[in-house]
């Protein structure tokens, strides 16, 4: 027999686990999807609501314990106020405690972090085949068509967001894709963020089909195909990461049919970290180039330049893949010297990127000095790798940067490591 009580919001801070990590939620007054919800201490909404949606629209679902399937405990409502149903078995260990004093039962009992317990988890499921088999039966689902994301306005962040699907809502899609199957889908890194029983998150890629299958996939999704390039200037942040993963993974899946060694028949494993020669056995791991992108400076200006390829007016940072058997700081001062003439030291290290373009990319982002005798930074560009290239003062980086691309020359936005590259330089103290 459930107990019913009569709450007004204000009055459950914080009252329940969140449904996909275990850490502590607080009701707000913000309406998503039309109705009140909990929102989890670590800033994102527990997606195990997804799965009671279809039962009542406008009602969810959250069990701030353990299985979903097992325990929907609390249910809101669409009311003025919130009406908290918990069973009594569920009631004594309903805490009030404050965020930042909860430690969740699973770290209690097993005396790690919740990152560490993730990262095995994640561990576990690009190892096991049936593992992650199973887990794609609960999982969610980024779906690309054509190596294209789908996306869909985000209501709470005015931003894009992909159109993420619950497995059991995936028949649809798959009914459009020409014999896909979830065990064609991709593991995502993300899937560490929670808990076993948190929904391991997948990206999945239907084939570019006639005339009609992108529009029928668009309806089917209630979102728009996007290219890789908009989209990663358009979605929300907490996409991102997911975005540049899933199009970097599924793209040299595509590209690695065939074995290198002996031409035999790649098959991808469960999880999709590797593929396997059916013929020689040998594995094949998805690889990564590494990119240098340098930010050389000189006192208060600093060199930025445009290759063909731009978008009209925006200028970068220098950059370039390293060569095999380089040091990062040798092929640093080598694209330097190379694209505009330049001797730079005191190279340091900032910061890295995971860049999907043409195909993926680490880029490490560094700063160098202009070398004292290098002829006054006087430039000798490169025509073949370069448009242009200019020195520009710490005053205009900091106006370009402000402006957010007013003027005539415009500079990375957020997403790109050129951008904090500049902006951490300009606006150093």
């Amino acid at each position: 027999m459930m107990a019913a009580t009569l709450l007004r919001p204000q009055q459950l801070l914080p009252m329940t686990m969140c449904a996909s990590c275990y850490h502590f939620c607080w009701t707000t007054a913000r309406q998503l999807n039309g109705g009140p919800q909990s929102r989890c201490t670590l800033g994102t909404w527990p997606r195990g609501v997804s799965h009671f949606e279809k039962q009542s629209r406008g009602i969810k679902h959250l069990c701030p314990f353990f299985s979903l399937q097992k325990c929907p405990v609390i249910r809101w409502e669409r009311t003025n106020t919130v009406r908290a149903v918990v069973t009594e078995a569920c009631r004594s260990r309903v805490a009030f405690l404050s965020p930042k004093s909860c430690v969740t039962a699973k770290q209690q009992q097993s005396g790690i972090s919740q990152y560490v317990a993730g990262m095995r988890h994640l561990e576990k499921l690009k190892e096991n085949d049936k593992l992650c088999e199973d887990a794609m039966k609960t999982g969610e689902y980024a779906v690309f068509y054509d190596l294209k994301a789908l996306v869909r306005m985000d209501e709470e962040s005015s931003r894009m967001s992909l159109a993420w699907r619950d497995a059991s809502e995936m028949d649809e899609i798959l009914a459009l894709s020409g014999g896909l199957k979830l065990s064609h889908a991709v593991l995502l890194n993300s899937t560490s963020r929670g808990f076993p029983d948190r929904p391991a998150k997948f990206a999945l890629n239907v084939a570019k089909g006639d005339e009609t299958s992108q529009q029928s996939l668009e309806s089917a999704m209630g979102a728009q195909v996007l290219g890789i390039r908009r989209a990663l200037f358009g979605v929300r942040r907490i996409d991102i990461e997911d975005l540049l993963q899933a199009y970097a993974i599924l793209q040299w899946h595509s590209l690695q049919g065939f074995c290198s060694k002996c031409g035999g028949v790649n098959e991808k494993n469960m999880a999709g970290n590797r593929r396997i020669c059916s013929k020689c056995s040998e594995v094949h791991y998805p690889t990564m180039k590494p990119i240098v992108i340098t930010l050389v400076v000189d006192k208060d200006r600093c060199l930025v330049a445009r290759q063909p390829q731009f978008p009209e007016g925006m200028y970068s940072a220098l950059a370039g893949f390293c060569d095999m058997g380089e040091t990062m700081e040798a092929a640093v001062k080598r694209e330097v010297a190379e694209e505009v003439g330049l001797e730079i030291d005191n190279i340091t290290y900032s910061s890295s990127q995971h860049w999907p373009f043409p195909s993926s990319g680490l880029m490490l982002g560094c700063y160098g000095n202009l070398k004292g005798d290098s002829d006054d930074g006087e430039l000798s560009v490169d025509k073949n790798e370069l448009e242009d290239a200019r020195w520009i003062s710490r005053d205009e980086v900091q106006n370009i940067l402000e402006s957010r691309g007013q003027g005539l020359i415009w500079l990375p936005p957020k997403q790109a490591i050129a951008h904090h590259l500049l902006r951490n330089w300009a606006f150093a103290s």
